[in-house]
């Protein structure tokens, strides 16, 4: 850092204010360094804004858009944000078109992507739009979707968005039905069902699958089987995972 400091001077030197030609000998010590990493304090702060704009530029035309995304956003350039997003969407990258639109709060731009992104099959996008809109009604529909097309973890993730404890606790037991046990439970869980967790610790533990129930158990509370397993087993045979 210290070398970095020693070497603004020389290049501020010629002129009070930095011009384009200094803003490109700036920035590849920007880049090098990460933005966490700078101290800009030498610089008031429209001088500021200015590097750092250039810089989130100079990562985009560098293919970096998760950094030009988190320059952006730092500076609260929103019109920025939204042409990256405009630009990723045109391409076909909803998924950096979307995030783009969240960091600008620009939700005429996150329903249009979700609606896109729902028509073409792009389902992962769809709901990260869907859950930063906070529409509780497209959610609903969304989850629907999911469970016709038996996308559980999809619709856990919906569902768990809008606390919709009811569908969540029938896509546990849609997952339970299927044999599913992982995701049944992680549905229960996030319906705050004790009763249906446990009922999952049981069967993990029928089956022999130790860690797994034990697991469920501590997530339903259950002292009286967490005291069971630390009486009747040691913990490498917990740990080993292994059918008994």
């Amino acid at each position: 850092m210290e070398d970095f400091r020693r070497d603004i001077p020389k290049i501020m030197d010629e002129h009070e204010k930095v011009d384009d030609n200094q803003f490109r000998q700036i920035i590849p010590l920007l880049l090098k360094r990460g933005l966490e990493n700078l101290d800009l304090s030498m610089f008031d702060d429209e001088t500021k804004v200015k590097l750092l704009t250039a810089a989130g530029d100079e990562y985009l035309k560098r293919g970096k858009i998760q950094d030009a995304l988190k320059i952006f956003k730092y500076i609260k350039n929103k019109q920025k944000l939204v042409e990256v997003g405009d630009q990723n969407f045109r391409l076909g990258l909803y998924k950096h078109a979307i995030e783009a639109y969240v960091l600008a709060e620009d939700y005429g731009r996150l329903e249009k992507s979700a609606d896109k992104c729902l028509h073409e099959g792009h389902l992962t996008e769809a709901i990260k739009a869907m859950i930063a809109l906070k529409d509780p009604e497209k959610l609903n529909k969304v989850g629907e979707y999911c469970l016709e097309r038996k996308n559980y973890e999809f619709a856990i993730e919906v569902y768990s968005a809008i606390v919709n404890t009811e569908k969540l606790i029938k896509t546990g037991d849609l997952c339970k039905e299927q044999n599913l046990l992982n995701l049944a439970l992680k549905a229960y869980e996030a319906a705050n069902n004790k009763t249906k967790i446990n009922i999952i610790g049981d069967e993990l533990l029928r089956r022999g699958i130790l860690k797994d129930a034990l697991e469920a158990y501590k997530k339903a509370d259950n002292q009286t089987m967490i005291r069971f397993f630390e009486e009747n087993f040691k913990e490498k045979q917990i740990e080993k995972k292994d059918y008994i």
